[in-house]
C-alpha cells in the first residue's frame, strides 16, 4: 500500500491565520524549539508521549511543512508572539523539564 504525501505548496502568513494550530501544538513546537525531547515535553505537558508527537504532526499539517525545524523556523519569522515566547522561555529558563 503506498501512501502519497499530500502536495506542499509552501505557506504564507495568511495561511497560517486562516488554520492556526491549538495552544497545545504551540506549546509542544515551542517546547521543541527550545530542546527539549518528546519525553521531556510529555512530561511537561503532563500528556503521553505519543500526544506530544500527535501536536507536533498535525501543526505541520496545519504549516504546511514537514518537519520541527522547519515549523519553529516559519513561526519564528511569521510570529512575533511566537519568536517572544521561545526567548521568554530560554530567559527565564522555564524549558526545563
Amino acid at each position: 500500500m503506498d501512501i502519497e504525501k499530500p502536495e506542499r505548496t509552501g505557506s504564507s502568513t495568511a495561511a497560517i491565520k486562516g488554520n492556526p494550530i491549538t495552544p497545545r501544538e504551540r506549546e509542544a513546537l515551542i517546547l521543541t524549539a527550545v530542546g527539549l525531547n518528546c519525553r521531556q515535553i510529555a512530561d511537561k505537558m503532563k500528556i503521553a508521549n505519543q500526544t506530544v508527537k500527535n501536536h507536533r504532526s498535525n501543526a505541520y499539517i496545519k504549516l504546511d511543512v514537514y518537519s520541527a525545524f522547519h515549523a519553529i523556523a516559519l513561526l519564528m519569522v511569521t510570529d512575533q508572539g511566537f519568536y517572544d515566547e521561545v526567548k521568554q522561555s530560554l530567559t527565564n529558563g522555564s524549558h526545563h523539564a
